[in-house]
């Protein structure tokens, strides 16, 4: 699942813990259920299933002075903001920073992210 489509950089705003985080050249968002069962007890007939959603953001290109931001999980909060709406993660945490040297020596950032709730604030 997509929050957004293909969007003009120009036109989203990215925001972790109410810092514009610059330089993204690819912010991917999607969701990745988990599915807990509850079960009778002594034979495994299951009564009832639970989904958690886990919501996944990865962040590509991200500038060297940004980085820090994620860190030691301290990225709490992340808000995508478009002329339309804006979607805000919370209960983040970082999955893995990843680091790759470019053809031209230049050093890009690639953060994942995993958030614990969605919400939408629709621009009226």
């Amino acid at each position: 699942m997509l929050d957004f489509a293909y969007e003009n950089g120009n036109d989203i705003i990215i925001c972790v813990n109410d810092k514009i985080i610059g330089g993204v050249k690819e912010a991917v968002f999607g969701n990745e259920n988990t599915c807990y069962a509850i079960s009778e007890f002594l034979n495994d007939v299951p009564i009832k299933n639970i989904e958690k959603p886990n919501y996944k953001i990865q962040l590509s290109g991200v500038d060297a002075k940004n980085v820090k931001i994620f860190e030691n999980g301290s990225a709490d909060k992340v808000c995508v903001k478009s002329a339309d709406k804006t979607v805000i993660y919370s209960g983040c945490f970082t999955d893995s920073v990843i680091t790759t040297v470019m053809p031209n020596k230049k050093i890009e950032y690639t953060v994942k992210i995993t958030a614990a709730e969605r919400s939408e604030i629709n621009a009226d």
